[in-house]
């Protein structure tokens, strides 16, 4: 494998080819001569520090999601349903 050292700048680089690439990222190693275990990290770091923007993160087509309406959320009755709370219970008072 290669031990060449390469500046985040190459790294973004080479991600970029490898996910263009078509290849499972293991394959794209192995073509490449790149350490799988090294481009993992390299891959983790430079996401974690936000400059690797991946395209799967983005939806396909943003016009296959359904528009969101509001719903009514009922708040639930006081007095809960029976069985729960017996009367003379030390809770029952609570709910009543």
């Amino acid at each position: 494998m290669d031990a060449t050292r390469r500046t985040r700048e190459e790294w973004r680089t080479l991600l970029s080819d490898m996910e263009s690439s078509g290849q499972t990222q293991q394959q794209w190693c192995l073509s490449n001569n790149i350490n799988y275990s090294t481009m993992r990290e390299m891959r983790y770091r430079i996401a974690k520090e936000g400059s690797l923007v991946k395209a799967a993160a983005e939806p396909a087509d943003k016009g296959t999601v359904p528009p969101m309406d509001w719903i009514k959320i009922a708040s639930p009755s006081k007095k809960p349903p029976g069985g729960i709370a017996e009367k003379g219970c030390a809770r029952y008072d609570d709910f009543a």
